[in-house]
């Protein structure tokens, strides 16, 4: 070809009309400028067209056709659904299964329920293509998947080589095992081998597992002392009981025997007297790190409560020694738990802190370790109290934050704002409570009454690519007037040719829309800018200008933070920050990071700052998978002020499971959430996949994602409005605006 033309595929006469409509659109590479275009796709028996279509320019072309009937493959005795899942008997080990996956059967699923503490390993092997293996736990019991917080652990070797997972110790409960295609056909053995694992300590366990089974240690006076064991599964809490006949001050100490385990001390009040734990019923907790003994001292009222040890970490041997004394002048050594009417406590900081650790131990999740770590930083972000402060500050340029702060009012509340009220009737209950929830929930609506939509700001987004095209957001995409498209001439003298929709970091090209699997910043820029036009979705600052910058690539990017894992990918991300700082943009929107600090992109990010340009970055999803205790990087960088971390809640508020906290290490420093559990936002056409739940056209997708990802150009398109309203913030101005009109009202984890 000699211009740009697209190859479309389509499902035929779908309605029995006689015409092609959008609906009835399948796939297309939608390839850039005179490269080929190539559709190598699975169908099943049917009618489909194939649409050449012009996108600019008079071409020639010559088209080419082929097809191969595939074998049907072996019966299928393994379930493509959780629901359907085949059962294994764990008694019945090792155990032994035949099977195939493959493009008439890409999934395959086994239902894995286990009563007592065991070690599992699953073997997949016996390939001749590549499929992957993963264990899989139903944490919200919605019978989905959800690769945020549902995998628990996976094996993905490349081509033929055999999939492993080796778990020394697996809780009981109900677990899935994936068998999934990653390419190609092929039969296989899985192989799973469950031993139940035996307490290994000399003492039978004298403590109770639950309030209700609790050892009672009766009234308490003097000094008791309690000698006992915790493991992380064999007996990962031990419960005691004690009752005080008169106001007392309580001294809690335990002490460690293994240098290498970490046990925590909770001490709870039975208020409403089931036998149940409540959030609410814990008075207070001791986390220390590692095998550092834990201590509390409390003044309590006459009354019985319950002390908890919890195995956090590893296996050890433990004292408990419980003090009492009646006298309770000494003020200065305790605290004393106030009665309210409902009879709780009232807690400090301190303890709410606990209970962020303690409740997710409560839904089972004791992999996760909270304790200490602040999940929301400032808290969730709030756009009309935001924009409201900057728009103040332009008016009186000589106030400083604080004084804005304290003299300003949100804007005033308006109606919640549905962009797209069709879809309302198109999707099921389960996702149509998601749609346009983000705006709202961050009073988006609040800020555009009032003028501003972002207009007039470039949010540079650094990512796997943008899909420029795409209906809900081409209106909103930079350009660079200086460039000319497609003459491979450098003609503005910036050092990259055809620079004109932006630039591809990873190929060295003027591609910045990616492969054709690339969808994550094409989500990420419908969520800051998509356009209000009553269509699909509206983003955030929905006159703002999108800046398309690609530097990752797509094998980077891993549980929907595109994960930074090597040294071309840092220096690609380093100079995409330059480009964008250098061609004008305002913000740089980053989801994505990794574990490890990058000195290229510090440096980078250092350029922007000095430069006056704000960095928004996702703290990560990691909190699940990896106990992750604090941001990524560069999210963690918002600790020197060269960024700000943004964590996740959902729709009811409540922290994303996955999401990295701000913790403890660092003090504050900018971090604030923002929605980023089930976002609808745009994809690019022709992506499937399973959090896609509509399609309008060959011009674009919608979809549901979930991860920090989503979070931060929620943030980013805030920041869009306050420069809008105030184009002479600072980035550290910015900062420290959103840290101060951030909210905690109604957050909880």
């Amino acid at each position: 070809m000699s211009a740009d033309a697209d190859l479309v595929l389509y499902q035929g006469v779908v309605n029995n009309e006689g015409e092609i409509e959008d609906y009835e659109f399948l796939d297309s590479p939608f390839e850039i400028g005179n490269t080929p275009e190539t559709l190598d796709t699975f169908l099943e028996a049917g009618t489909y067209f194939i649409q050449v279509e012009q996108f600019s320019g008079d071409t020639t072309y010559t088209l080419e056709y082929s097809s191969q009937t595939l074998e049907e493959p072996p019966e299928d005795t393994a379930g493509d659904t959780l629901a359907e899942a085949k059962n294994l008997d764990p008694s019945d080990t090792p155990q032994t299964v035949n099977e195939f996956v493959g493009d008439f059967d890409p999934v395959d699923l086994y239902k894995l329920t286990i009563d007592q503490p065991s070690s599992l390993k699953v073997t997949l092997s016996g390939l001749n293509a590549d499929a992957d293996l993963q264990l899989i736990e139903d944490i919200n019991e919605d019978g989905e998947i959800n690769d945020e917080i549902d995998v628990i652990t996976g094996s993905y070797s490349g081509g033929i080589d055999n999939e492993t997972l080796n778990l020394e110790e697996l809780a009981p409960g109900t677990y899935f095992l994936d068998v999934s295609q990653f390419s190609g056909d092929t039969e296989y053995q899985l192989t799973v081998e469950v031993e139940a694992l035996t307490d290994s300590t000399d003492n039978a366990d004298n403590a109770g597992n639950t309030l209700s089974e609790a050892r009672d240690l009766g009234n308490l006076s003097g000094t008791q002392t309690v000698n006992e064991f915790v493991g992380t599964i064999i007996d990962p809490e031990d419960f005691y009981q004690f009752t005080l006949t008169e106001d007392s001050n309580v001294a809690l100490d335990l002490t460690l025997t293994n240098s290498q385990a970490d046990a925590d001390l909770y001490l709870i009040q039975d208020t409403n007297g089931n036998k149940e734990l409540d959030q609410e019923e814990i008075l207070a907790a001791s986390l220390n790190g590692g095998n550092e003994s834990e201590s509390l001292l409390e003044t309590l009222q006459a009354g019985t409560y319950f002390v908890e040890v919890y195995s956090h970490e590893g296996d050890t041997d433990y004292q408990l020694q419980l003090s009492v004394t009646s006298d309770v002048s000494n003020s200065a050594l305790s605290r004393t738990i106030q009665k309210g009417s409902n009879g709780s406590g009232t807690r400090g900081q301190s303890v709410n802190l606990a209970l962020q650790r303690y409740y997710k131990k409560l839904l089972g999740l004791s992999a996760i370790a909270l304790a200490g770590y602040k999940s929301w930083g400032y808290g969730n972000v709030d756009a009309a109290y935001a924009v409201a402060v900057a728009e103040a500050m332009e008016s009186n340029p000589s106030v400083s934050v604080d004084e804005a702060v304290d003299q300003t009012n949100a804007f005033p509340d308006v109606e919640d704002y549905v962009d797209d009220p069709s879809l309302r009737n198109e999707l099921n209950d389960q996702n149509k409570q998601f749609l346009d929830y983000g705006i709202n929930q961050i009073n988006a609506p609040e800020v555009w009454a009032k003028g501003y939509t972002g207009d007039g700001v470039i949010v540079a987004v650094i990512d796997d690519g943008v899909d420029y095209r795409h209906f809900d957001l081409d209106a909103n995409i930079w350009e660079n007037d200086s460039e000319k498209p497609d003459n491979n001439i450098d003609d503005d003298g910036n050092g990259y040719k055809d620079d004109y929709y932006g630039y591809n970091f990873s190929d060295s090209n003027s591609n910045p829309i990616g492969s054709a699997e690339d969808s994550h910043g094409t989500h990420v820029a419908g969520s800051i800018a998509a356009e209000k036009n009553g269509s699909g979705t509206v983003g955030v600052a929905p006159d703002a200008t999108i800046m398309v910058l690609r530097a990752l690539e797509t094998e980077t990017k891993q549980e929907d933070t595109a994960t930074v894992t090597d040294q071309t990918t840092e220096e690609a991300i380093a100079e995409a920050i330059r480009y964008a700082v250098d061609n004008g943009a305002d913000v740089i929107n980053m989801s994505l990071g990794g574990k490890d600090p990058s000195e290229v992109e510090e440096e980078a990010l250092e350029y922007a700052r000095d430069n006056g340009v704000v960095v928004v970055a996702a703290s990560g999803n990691q909190r699940l998978t990896q106990n992750a205790t604090q941001p990524n990087y560069p999210a963690l960088y918002a600790k020197d002020n060269l960024a700000i971390a943004v964590g996740a809640v959902n729709q009811d508020l409540k922290v994303g499971i996955f999401s990295n906290p701000e913790g403890d290490q660092f003090g504050s420093y900018p971090f604030v959430t923002a929605p980023g559990v089930n976002v609808y936002s745009t994809l690019p056409p022709g992506i499937k996949s399973s959090n896609q739940v509509t399609q309008n056209s060959k011009e674009g997708f919608f979809g549901l994602e979930s991860g920090t990802s989503m979070t931060t150009p929620h943030v980013a398109g805030v920041v869009a409005l306050m420069l809008e309203a105030n184009p002479k913030l600072t980035p550290d101005q910015v900062a420290e605006i959103l840290t101060q009109t951030a909210t905690t009202e109604g957050l909880s984890v």
